[in-house]
This record gives C-alpha cells, sequence and structure tokens, in this order.
C-alpha cells in the first residue's frame, strides 16, 4: 500500500513537470516548493498515524467488551486504556497536520511580504525557504512513521491483553502500568522529533 502511494505520487509530479518547464529555477520557484513540501508531508505524516491508530484499535473481531471482560474487575478498564492512547494519537494527527499548515502558512506570508516590496527574492533566500521546508518535512514524517509503525503494539496491546488467564488484578494492574509508560514515552519521543523540525523553522525563518 505504501509503495503504491509512492509510485502515484511520483508519477504525479512526473507528469505535472511536462506542463512545468522554466527556463531557470528562480529563488521564487524554491521559497514556494518549500511551502508545498511542508505541508504535504506534514498531512502525510497525520493520515498515517490516524489510519494505522484506527486499524490497530478499531477492530471489530477483537477487543470486544464481552471478549475482555471477565470477573477481574480490572478487566473492565481496558478498553477505556485503550480509547485514551486512541484519542492521544489522534490529537498527535491533526496537531500536526494544524501544525504544517501554520508553517506553510508563515512561510508564504514572507516570500509574498517580500514580493510585495518588489524585491527580488535572492537565490540564498529561495534556498533557505527551501531547506526549512525539507527540514520540517522530514521531522514530521520521520517521526508520524515511527509513531504509526509502533500502534499495532501500543495501541493493540490492549485487544491481545490476555484476560482469561490473568487470575489476579495486582497483576494487569502492573502490566498496564508499564505499559502505558512505556508507551507515553514513545508517543513523547516521537513528538519531540516532530516538533524539534518545526522549532528549528519557526526561529530561523526571519533571520
Amino acid at each position: 500500500m505504501n509503495t503504491v502511494g509512492f509510485a502515484g505520487t511520483y508519477w504525479a509530479l512526473n507528469y505535472a513537470s511536462q506542463y512545468v518547464k522554466p527556463d531557470s529555477l528562480t529563488a521564487v520557484y524554491y521559497a514556494y516548493a518549500g511551502v508545498i513540501i511542508t505541508t504535504l508531508f506534514s498531512n502525510l505524516a497525520a493520515m498515517y498515524v490516524a489510519v494505522k491508530t484506527v486499524s490497530a484499535g478499531m477492530d471489530w473481531t477483537k477487543g470486544l467488551f464481552y471478549q475482555y471482560h471477565t470477573s477481574n474487575a480490572l478487566s473492565c478498564f481496558l478498553g477505556i486504556y485503550e480509547m485514551g492512547f486512541i484519542i492521544l494519537h489522534l490529537v498527535w494527527s491533526q496537531s500536526i497536520s494544524f501544525i504544517g499548515y501554520y508553517m506553510a502558512y508563515a512561510m508564504w506570508n514572507y516570500i509574498v511580504a517580500i514580493e510585495k516590496k518588489n524585491i527580488t527574492l535572492k537565490p540564498d533566500e529561495g534556498i533557505k525557504f527551501l531547506t526549512l521546508g525539507v527540514e520540517m518535512a522530514i521531522a514530521a514524517w520521520i517521526a508520524g512513521l515511527g509513531l504509526g509503525e509502533q500502534t499495532t503494539q501500543t495501541i493493540g496491546y490492549f485487544d491481545l491483553y490476555p484476560t482469561a488467564s490473568t487470575t489476579t488484578g495486582e497483576s494487569m494492574m502492573f502490566d498496564l502500568a508499564f505499559h502505558s509508560f512505556s508507551s507515553i514515552v514513545v508517543y513523547i519521543a516521537m513528538s519531540a522529533i516532530s516538533l524539534g523540525g518545526y522549532w528549528i523553522a519557526f526561529n530561523w525563518m526571519d533571520n
């Protein structure tokens, strides 16, 4: 599925390039390319995490209440734990999408402000905006890929937890605490990677 998506993107870019043949790649061309790249990859990361989250946490064949609820009173909290992590991942998706749009909008405003002054964008300025766009895209995509690929372990864990063989609430309590802490650390690490990219761009955009 991932291969098909990349192949389709490559084909679309290659097809569109037949109609865009500038004699030279100007600084403005590079600058606006940075804007597009930021928007594209931020939303790709958001989409990937959202799809993987739904796939891992919303399964109609396993993880239903009648399947995991047993005489162990704590078993009824598995669904609540899972729902919490699903919401957490979906909030990450919409946040990374919003930040991507915001940073692209900020870059666009900087470029337009320069053009309105009838000042030709310098080559180094065009490359700067392109570099910032690529840097944000890399950070968002790596974080989204890492977070999305781990949802089968961080979220799918709750659907596969063997409540029927867990006889004591104490063992389940420790298991859930350990897993939740580990998953939150993963979540924070991936968030730091993505936000680090946007933070660098935000601080260097007007320098």
